[in-house]
């Protein structure tokens, strides 16, 4: 069968739908009559939309998200905000997903994903430091390359896309070199970028991500308990002592990426107590607000306001 496909961000209030879709944050619940319904959010490149289901479908679960499915329905207003009030949907079999469908479909990272995988590389190499070095090499050019330059670093917040872990590290990686070039008596630059490079390297086991897509659909068991810092720790602390390299190299790491979110109650298990672990976090908020900025300003007219940006606190 061929799918065809509706961008999103084309729709209008009274349009008919019968396109693909990525379904995520399938959310069951009932009317005001108390019958039962379904809510979720359908994602293309150019956007997302709510859908709504309001007849009972024992296919839709969380076992759904991140999957392609095929939606038929009209686009209605509710609340000032455009959704999709769904007649039909089915799961689209991955056999019949073309490429593509696929390119459409999933959102992937505005950069030379060749270009960043060499820049990714330099940056390792540059690392004086042969204990920083070696730890960065293991996990990034080795253990977790494959995954690591195609895992979204984010699942709904921000480079929630194909290879965003790959852009974000890299991003934050090229500002760190600026920062370091400005004071380098004040600055261990290898301990800084090697904070950086592996400051969400926990997000490789904090996420499980679609099959189909590559797209984060949930935490795992691992991301909902311990969380990606703690992780990234606990994967780090056990490369030490893999590698052999100097216990106070390994410390000191473990302490930035542990305390890289800052405020213990943003999620950050410590509190940073270095310079380098204080450009970290910094960096870290510079960097994942610009995006977020920039893809809310993606989908926004020109002069008009955005709707809240949950992840922005306005």
């Amino acid at each position: 069968m061929t799918y065809k496909h509706t961008y999103i961000s084309g729709l209008k209030e009274g349009n008919t739908v019968h396109a693909c879709y990525i379904i995520e944050g399938i959310h069951p619940s009932t009317t005001r009559q108390g019958s039962p319904c379904y809510f979720a959010s359908l994602k293309d490149i150019s956007g997302s939309l709510t859908a709504v289901c309001w007849q009972p479908n024992d296919d839709l679960n969380a076992d759904q998200n991140g999957t392609i499915v095929s939606v038929s329905g009209t686009v209605t207003r509710y609340n000032g905000q455009l959704q999709i009030s769904v007649e039909s949907i089915e799961a689209v079999d991955r056999n019949e997903i073309s490429e593509e469908l696929l390119h459409v479909l999933v959102p992937s990272a505005p950069i030379d994903v060749e270009e960043y995988k060499q820049k990714l590389i330099s940056f390792v190499n540059s690392i004086h430091n042969n204990d920083l070095r070696a730890i960065c090499d293991y996990f990034l050019l080795q253990r977790f390359w494959a995954l690591f330059i195609v895992y979204p670093a984010g699942k709904t917040c921000h480079h929630a896309f194909l290879h965003g872990l790959l852009m974000h590290t890299v991003d934050m990686a090229r500002m760190a070199d600026c920062l370091c070039s400005l004071t380098p008596d004040k600055i261990n630059r290898d301990l800084l970028i090697a904070g950086v490079l592996l400051h969400d390297i926990g997000k490789i086991i904090e996420f499980t991500v679609s099959p189909v897509t590559g797209l984060v659909v949930r935490y795992s068991a691992d991301g909902n308990l311990i969380g990606h810092s703690a992780l990234g720790a606990r994967e780090i602390h056990a490369a030490g002592e893999i590698l052999q390299v100097n216990p106070d190299a390994v410390f000191l790491i473990e302490h930035m990426v542990l305390s890289h979110h800052g405020d213990p109650n943003c999620g950050a298990a410590a509190t940073p107590m270095i310079i380098e672990a204080e450009l970290l976090h910094i960096l870290d908020m510079l960097d994942s607000r610009r995006e977020i900025y920039a893809e809310t300003l993606d989908t926004t007219p020109e002069w008009t306001m955005s709707p809240k940006v949950f992840a922005l606190g306005h």
